[in-house]
């Protein structure tokens, strides 16, 4: 674990993914698979230091996930390029 996300996390709380999600992926979910992934890459880009840059296709996840990040204490705006 990374020296700033051991700080992060002892400040300003933790962040956990819910144990039915992760059982609906390791069941073989294609909807939570996704989810999953999308969740996986905005968490790190919301622990990094800015300015944040998150290239992307998706269009309706992504940016509503960078979205709700940005609302965390601490956590840079998500700049996102659609590709």
């Amino acid at each position: 674990m990374s020296k700033r996300l051991k700080i992060k996390a002892k400040s300003e709380g933790t962040l956990v993914l819910d144990a039915q999600g992760l059982s609906l992926h390791v069941d073989g979910d294609e909807g939570m698979r996704a989810r999953l992934v999308d969740a996986l890459v905005v968490a790190t880009a919301a622990l990094c230091t800015p300015p944040v840059l998150l290239v992307t296709s998706d269009r309706s996840h992504v940016p509503a996930l960078c979205k709700a990040a940005e609302e965390l204490p601490g956590s840079p705006k998500v700049k996102i390029v659609n590709v």
